[in-house]
C-alpha cells in the first residue's frame, strides 16, 4: 500500500540530486556528482515491493504457485493493457 508513497517521495528526493547524465560520459563516475544516490532513491520503491511480495509468498507457502500465477497474471494483462493503450492513443 505504500508503494505509491514511497515512489513520489523518490522521485522528489531524486530531483534534490544535482545530476545531468551527460557528464556520465563526459566526466568519470566519481565526478559526476550523486548518479549511485539516484540510482538508489529510485530503486526503493522497487526494493519496497520485492521485499512485500517476498513476505506474502514466504507466508503462503502452500499456495504459492497461486498467487505467483496471480501475480504474474496481472502484470502481464497490465503489460498488455499498456501496448494496447499505446497502439489506440495517440501521443500528446
Amino acid at each position: 500500500m505504500l508503494f505509491g508513497q514511497l515512489a513520489v517521495f523518490s522521485n522528489l528526493a531524486a530531483q534534490q540530486v544535482p545530476f545531468n547524465a551527460i557528464f556520465l560520459i563526459s566526466d568519470p563516475p566519481p565526478k559526476s556528482g550523486g548518479w549511485w544516490l539516484i540510482f538508489l532513491l529510485y530503486f526503493l520503491p522497487f526494493s519496497g515491493r520485492r521485499i512485500f511480495l517476498s513476505s506474502v509468498f514466504l507466508r503462503a507457502r502452500s499456495v504459492f504457485a497461486r498467487v505467483y500465477f496471480a501475480d504474474l497474471a496481472a502484470q502481464s494483462v497490465s503489460g498488455l493493457a499498456m501496448l494496447g493503450a499505446m497502439y489506440v492513443l495517440a501521443p500528446g
